[in-house]
């Protein structure tokens, strides 16, 4: 399966909403770059990948954020 990037600028807070909205249409994605319960957050990039055949869907879902 092939992922594409959506963005690469989502904050640490966008996540869990982000998650809940692409679970609750079914589209396959990986978060690239979270981070788990650190206190310092270290500047770097975290990525939206989502499965390249529900990309537009993702981007039409997303617009709020992206």
């Amino acid at each position: 399966m092939k992922y594409k990037e959506v963005t690469a600028n989502l904050r640490q807070d966008e996540i869990s909403i982000i998650k809940s909205i692409l679970e609750a249409r079914g589209i396959d994605y990986t978060i690239q770059g979270e981070s788990f319960g650190t206190i310092r957050q270290v500047p770097s990039a975290i990525k939206l990948m989502v499965n390249e055949i529900q990309y537009q869907d993702s981007l039409e879902l997303l617009s709020d954020f992206l």
